[in-house]
C-alpha cells in the first residue's frame, strides 16, 4: 500500500505522475462544446417559409382568424383507436358538433390497431 503521506491531492496520484487533468480530459471539452451548440442550433425554430414553385405545402405566419376562414367546408379525418366507447363519444358528441359550428366536418376514423392504420 502506498504511504498515505506521498499521496498528492489530485485524484491519488503520487507527485509527479501528471495527477489531475490530462492532456486527452483538456481536449474533450472543445468537442463537447462543439456537439452542444450543433445540438442547439439543430433545435432552433425556422422563421415563417414562404410559398414554393412546386405548390408543396409551406408553413406561414397567418391569423388565427384567417386560418379558421380557410377551414371552412373542410373535412378533417381524425385517425383514433376506436375501442374506447368514451373517448369515442366525446369525440362524436363534443367535438364533431363543436367543429360543425365552426364550418367543418369532423370525420372519427376507428383504428383497432397501428398496422390497421398504416394500411389504410
Amino acid at each position: 500500500m502506498p504511504d498515505p503521506s506521498r499521496l498528492s491531492r489530485t485524484h491519488g496520484h503520487q507527485p509527479g505522475q501528471g495527477g489531475g487533468r490530462t492532456r486527452s480530459a483538456a481536449m474533450r471539452w472543445p468537442a463537447i462544446v462543439a456537439v452542444s451548440l450543433l445540438g442547439v442550433a439543430a433545435c432552433a425554430a425556422p422563421g415563417p417559409v414562404a410559398a414554393t414553385d412546386t405548390g408543396a405545402a409551406t408553413a406561414t405566419a397567418t391569423s388565427w382568424t384567417d386560418i379558421s376562414e380557410q377551414a371552412k367546408g373542410e373535412t378533417v379525418s381524425l385517425w383514433m383507436w376506436g375501442g374506447d366507447p368514451q373517448g369515442n363519444a366525446y369525440v362524436d358528441n363534443i367535438l364533431a358538433p363543436d367543429a360543425r359550428r365552426a364550418g367543418v366536418t369532423l370525420r372519427r376514423v376507428p383504428v383497432a390497431d397501428t398496422k390497421d392504420a398504416l394500411n389504410r
